[in-house]
């Protein structure tokens, strides 16, 4: 589930399974006292703390677009860089999803299209040792 998109459907159908579980699987007509987007709340405002399968999915897709710009010197982001052209200093992943690209890696490439300018102005470099800073190139 962190590497490939899951289906609507088989979302749906997760979710639905996890409702089931808690309300019971009787099959019979009931009155179910909570949504269940009521229950996919965190426990801190009110919910069971039970996480939606399509969130999930995302955010555990977004997390492979964080390790781009953690990893720099890692085999499999050079394994990236190398295929698809990427600068290797950069940070995100080029937002131009191109057709022959992996279906994996456009998945993951994907909601970087509707990032807007708003966030990414909030993704800057640490100084540290500078070594990973190139003071010409970088913006």
């Amino acid at each position: 589930m962190s590497l490939f998109k899951i289906p609507a459907g088989v979302a749906d159908k997760l979710n639905s399974l996890c409702a089931h579980f808690i309300w019971g699987s009787n099959n019979a007509k009931a009155v179910h006292w909570f949504k269940w987007q009521d229950m996919a709340k965190p426990r801190n405002v009110g919910g069971l703390g039970l996480v939606d399968a399509k969130v999930k999915n995302q955010a555990l897709l977004n997390k492979w677009v964080w390790r781009f710009g953690k990893e720099g010197n890692s085999l499999w982001r050079r394994v990236i860089n190398a295929k698809y052209g990427y600068d290797e200093s950069s940070l995100l992943p080029s937002t131009d999803v191109k057709s022959k690209q992996s279906w994996v890696w456009r998945n993951i490439e994907k909601p970087l299209q509707n990032v807007d300018d708003e966030f990414t102005k909030d993704i800057f470099f640490v100084l540290g040792d500078g070594n990973s800073i190139n003071f010409w190139d970088d913006r």
